[in-house]
């Protein structure tokens, strides 16, 4: 027993060490965050509608997503931030939600509801049960959307990891870091 004591002060070392931080994710000149690496980017950010979207895998088209989708000031799909919640259905009420985003408490909205997939080929089609989470940041005259989406059964498990990419989340300037999407 004698020597089974340094292991145990060992394994107590190493359970109590923290995680390495994550590398920085951004977009040049727009965000900058910090998101595990078993999220994997998409970019979508040179098109009229800038997205882009860190998908998790899951079963096909259910994999949970954390999205920044940027309405530029002038864009004709949603000219306001209140526009735009308008539009979403299954949008719970209650007592407001905050989320810290840079070290600012910000209003976090949820909304659950069904998504319907069509048959592709000769299957049949699919639905299922998605909850989300999101917040809107105003900046330039326009606004940013931070959501997280994903079915019912895998929410939990993405929302730290997006409550983390929250906290990390910075709207840069075009001095900000000048780093190539990741």
């Amino acid at each position: 027993m004698r020597g089974g004591l340094p292991l145990l002060a060992l394994a107590a070392f190493a359970a109590a060490a923290p995680a390495p931080e994550p590398a920085p994710r951004a977009v040049r000149g727009e965000f900058e965050c910090r998101l595990s690496e078993e999220w994997t980017g998409r970019d979508s950010w040179s098109g009229p509608m800038p997205l882009y979207a860190f998908v998790r895998a899951g079963p096909g088209a259910q994999s949970p997503v954390i999205s920044v989708e940027k309405f530029p000031a002038g864009n004709r799909l949603y000219r306001s931030p209140a526009g735009f919640l308008a539009s979403l259905s299954g949008l719970l009420a209650g007592r407001p939600l905050k989320a810290s985003v840079s070290g600012k408490d910000e209003r976090l909205h949820e909304r659950r509801y069904r998504r319907n997939e069509p048959a592709a080929g000769l299957g049949e089609p699919a639905s299922w049960d998605v909850r989300e989470k999101l917040v809107i940041l105003k900046a330039d005259g326009g606004f940013f959307v931070l959501r997280l989406r994903a079915p019912e059964g895998a929410f939990k498990e993405a929302e730290p990891d997006f409550l983390e990419f929250l906290r990390t989340f910075r709207l840069l300037g075009k001095a900000g870091p000048r780093r190539k999407p990741t």
